[in-house]
């Protein structure tokens, strides 16, 4: 069974993952696993070197049947979170496109073949 698990540093939310952990794991021991993986962006795991202890785990929702299910969820909360997130001049950041626009270039060569 998965789990989400959402990251924090001083409180301020830093992520969102999922795992299928032994559930009598510590959250200490749940949180270096996760931020020793290799799928953990360098500066959150740059962070957690420097200030271990100001960084938090909990968990927020367990009992996920499958990983699309879970992967789902995280993606939600991210999007949530980043949302809500505003850089210093007001601007929301936004997540990258996960697709490239299509050029006129590529489009003109679709109609010519």
């Amino acid at each position: 069974m998965y789990s989400v698990f959402i990251i924090t540093n001083k409180k301020k939310f830093v992520l969102a993952t999922y795992n299928d952990f032994n559930p009598e794991l510590s959250d200490l021991t749940k949180l270096q696993l996760i931020l020793n993986g290799p799928t953990i962006p360098f500066s959150v795991s740059e962070q957690y070197f420097k200030t271990p202890e100001d960084f938090e785990i909990r968990t927020f929702k367990s009992g996920i049947s499958n990983a699309l299910e879970a992967s789902l969820e995280v993606n939600s909360i991210n999007l949530v979170k980043a949302n809500l997130q505003t850089t210093a001049d007001g601007h929301v950041p936004v997540l990258p496109k996960t697709r490239k626009p299509r050029t006129k270039k590529a489009q003109q060569s679709e109609t010519e073949g």
